[in-house]
Order: structure tokens, then C-alpha cells, then sequence
């Protein structure tokens, strides 16, 4: 047989049968074969990813150049299209790197995408100022630019009860607002951390009508929400500290979730605030709720999601129960705690770091490290996700038996993910690879998995193939296709000559997910490919 007909045929019965991709296993169309390292700096530093309404992703943290010795960070945000290629439009190159005006260290620590960008908090610092911490605000367009209209010249911040703030998470609330909660210390005392709830307005003013200042502290010790911080120093409460660390709007009231550190161990404790800035009454407790599931351990949450009326708390522990292990704490709306929800490998610990859900399915994740190796670099990190059912089973159809490991092929770095979205296809895990070579010492790396169990091209669909994809440019559209358009990720029309009634060729120096609209015989498809 010609080969080229063998070509054709195969093609024609591999669409006429259709193909099944199993969710859990690589993503190629993503990166290199499912993979992304991206060296920016000496030191990159990846703290979240986020992704917009039609599924772009921005990365962020801080990167640093080596300096005698220190690495002073800068804040840093990327942009990546679904296909991991950086999008060179956004920023310098595809992404964005300064200081908070006035500190020589920076970085970004949390963000959520908003109407008109995205809004991202973080820390400041100088060198000899000793125990500084400033806490600030920023919003970055979608062009890769702070917005200079937005706050104070395009940030927010506050000294709260000192210098020394440590930001937590940040939301856009159902009615626009931006939502921030942190901690801050009372360098009058005894430097004890007490937490705080910060709201703006979409313009990065302050909200005033949230309590009476905008601005509301939680005096644990005294069980109250504090406005314009009218603290009474405690001086016995040395060594002790809440935190708030996570956020989320539920049934119109904020959910906040931290940890409580008493003088020998942390406990996790979360309380619900109204938007008027009170203690909610529908809540199990009006205060501290402290909890602790690994009795005289330390505990560490790192990622909250609501689904339904649950919230899901993604956390570890150092304690003999939990300890090495992936553990998911469910509570209600109102504060009632349900049994921990706990995943253990035998041959490797695992480490929680993000949760999410695709559907029914609750994907939880981070890293793990082989047992009892405690070398680092020594082959023992791999980026992790597990899949449960509704039932907290795994999802045995997800990856090897519920759960997606990789490591790359690279094997001599530690590697993990510290965040992960979900897209319509694909999840994204974003994390770090440690390549010592020189001066530098980590890059962001970023992993993809696929989400789909469904028939990906039905019986028909050989009539309107699309091909190659992935492209670098030159496509093959259906025979008898009319009113062709082209779209990126961002809904902008891409320009394309056409070559022959069935081939067309974009634009040099396009890339990234390309949506390609015509019409056959009046009825109008939708197809997507990847240009590289």
C-alpha cells in the first residue's frame, strides 16, 4: 500500500472508531510532551497559578539574580496559553517583575483574576531593617502592566499594627469587592500575631462600610473583632499567634480558615465573618475555632475549596496519626466538622499543597518524597495528584489507579507542585524544579494531566478534520468550508491567508490554543488547534 494512502486510511478509521483519553495521564499538547521548566532567574519562586475565563494562566511569586550571597526577590508574574507557551504580549516577553515602591525585596504571595486583570498581594522588605514585613496590594492587567489607576498608583497597602504583615489569600466577592486577610504583629507587646480582614473597593480603595474602617483585626485572646485596632496589650500571651491563610465567600458570608500557634504546637482554627464585618450567627462558633485532628502536632493549611454546601480543607500534619500523609478535612457551611479524608502511599510521603474539583471528582495533590530519604536531589520528589469519587474512594479510571505521579526526565532535582488548575481538558500542576548549575538554584516547572474520559471524536467528525495538530501554523481545514475565522485565547481575531480552498497559514509568530470557526453547508463548527 502507498504509504501516503496508508496515512489517510489510518486517519479515517482511528475518526471513524473514535478515541477514548483516559483522565490521569499525560497532557502532551502541553509544553514539551507535557512538560515546562522556565529558567527566568538565579532563583524563581512560585507561590500560585490562576487562570481567567477562557483559560489562560498566570503564574506568580517572586525571581531573584544572586547578589553576593542574597537573592533579593522580585515580584513576579507570567502568563502561559492552556498549550504552556508564555504569551510574549503580556508584560516584557510574557511576564512581569518589579519591587513595592520603596523595598529592595519583593514578592507575590496569592492572587484572583477580576473583570480587568488580576490582583495579586504579597511582602516587602529592606535590607538592615531587621523583623520588617510590609504588606501590599497590586493589580496587573491583562497586558502585563500594573494599573496605575488603581489604589495608591496602582497598589494598596497598610502598616496595620507595625511593619511586619504576612499576607494570606485574596478574593473578588460576589458583589466585586476585594477581599484580603493576612496577619499582623503588635510590635507594642510582644510581638504576638493577630489576624486581620482588609476589604476594598474594585478600584483598590478602601471599603469603609466593612466594620467601621475597612480594615477589621480579631483579638483571639479576647474573642473579638477589633476596629481600627483598639488593642489592650496582653503581655503573657508570648509565643502565642492566629493567622488567617485561606478565604472564600459561602452563602454570603466570608469563610476564613489559619492556623492558632499556642506555646508548644499549631492547631488549624476558622471562624465565618458576615459582610458588615461581625461574627457570623448562623457559625458553630463566634471567634477562634480551633481544631486539631493529629493531637500535639503542628498542623499547616494550605488550600481551601467550597463545593455544594462543604467547604474542603487541604492540609498535613506532623503528628504519628497524619504525618507523611494527604489529608482533606471537610466542614459545613456552619461550622460542623466531618471525618478527615486521609491518602497514604506506601513507599513514598505525601505532602498536601491544592484541592480542587472536576465535576464529582475531588482532586487533591502536591508532593511526595520517597520513605526515609532524607538526601535532597536524591530521585525522591515527583509532582502528585489523587482523584476520589464522591464515596472518598479513589477514581480507579484516573491515572494508575486513582492517582497521576510524575517526575521528569531530569531525574536529579527535586521537583513538586505548590498549585494546580483546572481547564476544560487538561490540569495544570505548578510547582518547582531545583537545577543547581552555577548561581542558579530553582526554575518554575509546570506539569499537565489530562481530564477527560469522554469519546474525544465522534463517528462524523472525520468529515471535518482538522490537521496537523499540534501546527506551526499551516492547517488543513475541511473541503467545501466557508466564512472561515480565526480567534486566540483571548477572543481576537488572528489573520490567516488562505493557501487553497483547503489550507490556510496564520500569521507568523502566532502560538498558543487557536480557535478556528467556518461554516458546511450553512451549519457552523467550532474546532480548536495548537500552534507551537
Amino acid at each position: 500500500m502507498n504509504k501516503s494512502i496508508f496515512i489517510f486510511a489510518a486517519i479515517v478509521l482511528f475518526c471513524l472508531n473514535g478515541v477514548f483519553s483516559q483522565s490521569g495521564l499525560i497532557a502532551t499538547v502541553f509544553g514539551s510532551q507535557g512538560e515546562l521548566i522556565l529558567d527566568i532567574d538565579d532563583q524563581d519562586k512560585l507561590q500560585g497559578i490562576v487562570k481567567d475565563d477562557v483559560g489562560n494562566i498566570y503564574f506568580y511569586g517572586g525571581v531573584a539574580n544572586y547578589q553576593g550571597g542574597v537573592y533579593p526577590f522580585d515580584f513576579f508574574i507570567g502568563k502561559l496559553f492552556q498549550d504552556g507557551q508564555l504569551d510574549q504580549s503580556f508584560g516584557t516577553d510574557g511576564y512581569l517583575r518589579g519591587d513595592f515602591p520603596n523595598h529592595e525585596i519583593s514578592i507575590f504571595e496569592n492572587a484572583c483574576v477580576v473583570d480587568d486583570g488580576v490582583v495579586l498581594i504579597g511582602n516587602a522588605a529592606n535590607y538592615n531593617q531587621v523583623d520588617t514585613n510590609t504588606f501590599y496590594a497590586a493589580k496587573v492587567n491583562f497586558d502585563g502592566e500594573i494599573d496605575l489607576t488603581w489604589g495608591n498608583s496602582g497598589f494598596f497597602t497598610d502598616t496595620l499594627l507595625g511593619m511586619f504583615n504576612s499576607p494570606g489569600s485574596v478574593i473578588q466577592d460576589s458583589e466585586g469587592k476585594i477581599v484580603i486577610c493576612g496577619s499582623t504583629t503588635d510590635f507594642e507587646s510582644t510581638y504576638v500575631e493577630f489576624p486581620f480582614i482588609i476589604r476594598l473597593g474594585s478600584d483598590g480603595i478602601i471599603d469603609s462600610t466593612f466594620g467601621q474602617t475597612g480594615i477589621i483585626l480579631f483579638d483571639y485572646y479576647d474573642n473579638e473583632l477589633v476596629n481600627a485596632f483598639h488593642l489592650v496589650d496582653h503581655f503573657e500571651r508570648h509565643g502565642e499567634g492566629a493567622y488567617l491563610d485561606e478565604l472564600i465567600e459561602i452563602d454570603d458570608n466570608y469563610f476564613l480558615a489559619g492556623k492558632f500557634t499556642n506555646t508548644s504546637f499549631d492547631q488549624i482554627h476558622v471562624m465565618s465573618i458576615t459582610k458588615n464585618g461581625e461574627f457570623n450567627p448562623n457559625f458553630v462558633a463566634q471567634g477562634l475555632y480551633p481544631i486539631q485532628i493529629d493531637p500535639g502536632s503542628n498542623h499547616q493549611l494550605y488550600d481551601i475549596v467550597k463545593k455544594d454546601s462543604m467547604v474542603y480543607m487541604s492540609l498535613t500534619t506532623t503528628g504519628l496519626l497524619y504525618g507523611g500523609k494527604q489529608v482533606v478535612l471537610p466542614i459545613s457551611a456552619s461550622g460542623n466538622i466531618y471525618q478527615e479524608i486521609v491518602i497514604e502511599c506506601n513507599d513514598y510521603d505525601e505532602y498536601s499543597r491544592f484541592i480542587d474539583f472536576n465535576n464529582d471528582i475531588m482532586i487533591v495533590g502536591g508532593f511526595s518524597e520517597v520513605l526515609g530519604n532524607g538526601l535532597p536531589g536524591h530521585f525522591s520528589d515527583r509532582f502528585v495528584c489523587n482523584a476520589m469519587k464522591s464515596d472518598y474512594t479513589l477514581e480507579s479510571t484516573f491515572g494508575e489507579n486513582g492517582s497521576f505521579v510524575y517526575q521528569s526526565s531530569i531525574v536529579d532535582i527535586e521537583q513538586g507542585a505548590e498549585d494546580m488548575i483546572l481547564l476544560e481538558d487538561i490540569g495544570v500542576l505548578g510547582g518547582y524544579a531545583n537545577r543547581v548549575i552555577g548561581d542558579n538554584v530553582t526554575d518554575f516547572m509546570f506539569v499537565a494531566f489530562s481530564l477527560s474520559n469522554e469519546l474525544q471524536i465522534e463517528e462524523n467528525e472525520f468529515l471535518h478534520l482538522i490537521y496537523p495538530n499540534p501546527t506551526k501554523g499551516v492547517i488543513n481545514i475541511p473541503n467545501g468550508a466557508q466564512n472561515v475565522f480565526c480567534f486566540d485565547a483571548g477572543g481576537r481575531p488572528v489573520f490567516f491567508e488562505s493557501l487553497n480552498e483547503h489550507t490556510i497559514e496564520l500569521k507568523k509568530g502566532v502560538t498558543g490554543i487557536i480557535t478556528i470557526q467556518y461554516t458546511v453547508q450553512n451549519e457552523s463548527f467550532f474546532n480548536r488547534v495548537v500552534v507551537y
